[in-house]
């Protein structure tokens, strides 16, 4: 069921938080018992930077570390993570597309948030970044 919920969820972040807050425990547990749905989890957390604890963060690692599913979706994490900084660091994207009902405020944060040195095309469409 939790399977069904992150695939349908707009709001997987706040769910995460719910989970990281209350669930915690169970969900290491069930990933360490190979649950792939739980590893999916454990690996969004860290992805989304929804743990601040270290020693909890190293927990998760080691959890995910610790079954094959979970080793394999984190070396995943991993690669993904060093690509996109690699990305970032070379100057970032050369088209963005920002989300629809995005504000001036939601691209404000977007472009303090990394390098644009490469940007050429930015599409406003569907938005509501007005011309301030």
């Amino acid at each position: 069921m939790v399977h069904i919920f992150m695939g349908s969820c707009y709001k997987t972040k706040k769910f995460l938080l719910s989970l990281e807050e209350n669930k915690l425990g169970p969900c290491m547990l069930l990933a360490l018992r190979g649950n792939q749905t739980m590893v999916e989890i454990l690996c969004l957390m860290l992805e989304y930077n929804i743990i601040d604890n270290n020693d909890t963060q190293l927990q998760i690692i080691s959890t995910l570390e610790s079954t094959d599913v979970g080793k394999y979706m984190y070396e995943q994490l991993c690669d993904q993570q060093r690509e996109l900084k690699e990305l970032q660091r070379k100057g970032g994207p050369t088209r963005l597309i920002l989300p629809s009902k995005s504000t001036d405020a939601d691209l404000a944060r977007l472009l303090s948030s990394g390098s644009f040195g490469n940007l050429e095309n930015l599409s406003l469409a569907f938005t509501n970044v007005t011309s301030a």
